[in-house]
């Protein structure tokens, strides 16, 4: 904190340390919902810019290249984030499940929960 004092004012500021990160800003809840037949829906606030990228269907060794050529196709701002580690915010395998695969699972959990009592 520095202050300063003239023709007896006060003067107060809070200087960063040098170096230090920008404070981060609020994050913006948004739900992507995947349905069995690959349709996605995006759910948030007006002010969410969401860019869909379709990845070229190449071997796990051409991965790289056809990340490198949806970058290509993205608007400038996304291009910034696009496939940096540091930007993904969650990454996990799902699979539909069927109603009846689902209540088989609840039925499962339950029934280990109930077994630790």
């Amino acid at each position: 904190m520095t202050t300063a004092s003239s023709a007896g004012q006060v003067i107060s500021a809070v200087v960063p340390c040098h170096g230090s990160p920008p404070p981060r800003p609020a994050r913006v809840p948004v739900v992507i919902a995947v349905e069995v037949d690959g349709f996605i829906r995006v759910f948030g606030p007006d002010h969410v810019d969401v860019r869909f990228v379709g990845l070229l269907d190449t071997l796990p060794e051409n991965r790289t290249d056809a990340e490198r050529y949806a970058v290509l196709r993205l608007p400038a701002p996304h291009k910034q984030i696009a496939f940096d580690a540091r930007c993904t915010r969650g990454v996990f395998l799902f699979s539909s499940r069927t109603v009846r695969e689902e209540l088989d699972r609840v039925l499962a959990v339950s029934l280990v929960k109930e077994c630790r009592r």
